[in-house]
């Protein structure tokens, strides 16, 4: 019996160890199974990694800016729009947005392709003409500069899946539009935008890939400066000249500083119907407040003259009359020079 137990043991002793055995085999098996996977990944992920992305080159020439309109904050804008590309169209006339737009219409669309490296390079050229608004500073007009952002939003990708260059060297701005125009370009820029919002994608998409012109307008001030306030100097210099009627003519002197005072208001109500009216206390508020200031002044000294029955002097209305056109003139230029620097 003992014999029969001591052969049991053993064999159940050697079983125990061929099944640990196989617990060690398959441990390792497994191992080498997870090990073998994770490089499988890796190196697939590697040669991912390393594929090139695709790459497109984009350009833009502004052709004509018109129809400004400062009431409602809006410009209309003519410009060409291009995209170089080897591995395949980029389809721009269908899948492209402008920011801001109100209206937007395709003038022109063409596409081209050569023969390159083996393959091919497509161009895809069209020309867009858009309403767009924008908010405009007319504040200093007509000493104004107000920068205007062209923006062309690309969607036919998602950031990130192409490389974009720019091509620089032939984004320009048509030349005849200075003879208008004072009109900078700056350099085009990428840029990736935020919409705020997924707009419903199912990628959970909420930016895009942008392409940004920047304009900046101006234009030759002078001549609009003094065909604007040239009535209220005249207003003002009338006005002056009243200073030289004798004391017994007051109510001529009345009447001829009261007709100034209703011309600076006319004026007032000329550049209103071209600069709109806003918040701002800008340069033609400051002039002409200054104007009906001083030509109130000049209504007052006519009522003081005639009430106080003053002698009549040459030197004193002559001395009157420059320190006030001295004094008007140089808050003027202060008034002007501030709203060009």
């Amino acid at each position: 019996m003992i014999a029969i137990h001591q052969l049991t043991t053993v064999k159940l002793d050697e079983q125990r160890l061929i099944i640990m055995r196989m617990k060690y085999i398959l441990l390792i098996l497994l191992l080498f199974t997870f090990l073998g996977t994770s490089n499988g990944q890796s190196s697939t992920k590697s040669n991912d990694d390393s594929k090139p992305k695709p790459e497109i080159s984009v350009g833009l020439w502004i052709d004509q800016i018109g129809n400004i309109d400062y009431s409602n904050n809006t410009y209309e804008v003519i410009f060409y729009l291009w995209v170089n590309s080897t591995d395949s169209i980029y389809d721009f006339k269908n899948y492209f947005d402008l920011a801001n737009s109100w209206n937007s219409e395709i003038l022109y669309h063409q596409i081209d392709s050569i023969d390159y490296n083996g393959g091919q390079k497509f161009n895809e050229l069209i020309k867009i003409k858009t309403k767009n608004s924008t908010s405009f500073n007319y504040s200093d007009f007509p000493f104004d500069k107000n920068l205007i952002n062209l923006d062309v939003e690309l969607v036919a990708h998602n950031v990130g899946d192409i490389k974009i260059n720019l091509d620089q060297n032939n984004s320009n701005i048509n030349p005849e539009l200075h003879k208008q125009w004072k009109i900078k370009m700056f350099p085009i820029k990428h840029q990736k935008i935020q919409w705020g919002s997924e707009l419903g994608s199912l990628k959970n998409l909420s930016e895009g890939d942008s392409i940004r012109s920047t304009l900046e307008l101006s234009r030759n001030s002078w001549p609009i400066y003094f065909k604007l306030f040239s009535i209220l100097f005249l207003s003002f210099i009338l006005a002056s000249l009243s200073f030289f009627l004798p004391n017994q003519k007051s109510g001529e002197q009345v009447a001829i500083v009261v007709g100034a005072l209703f011309a600076a208001i006319g004026n007032k109500y000329i550049t209103e119907s071209i600069i709109p009216i806003s918040n701002d206390f800008g340069l033609s508020d400051q002039i002409h407040f200054t104007t009906i200031l001083f030509i109130l002044l000049f209504i007052l000294f006519v009522i003081i003259e005639q009430r106080r029955e003053f002698k009549d002097s040459v030197k004193f209305d002559f001395s009157l009359f420059i320190v006030s056109s001295i004094s008007y003139l140089l808050i003027i230029t202060l008034i002007t020079l501030n709203h060009i620097f």
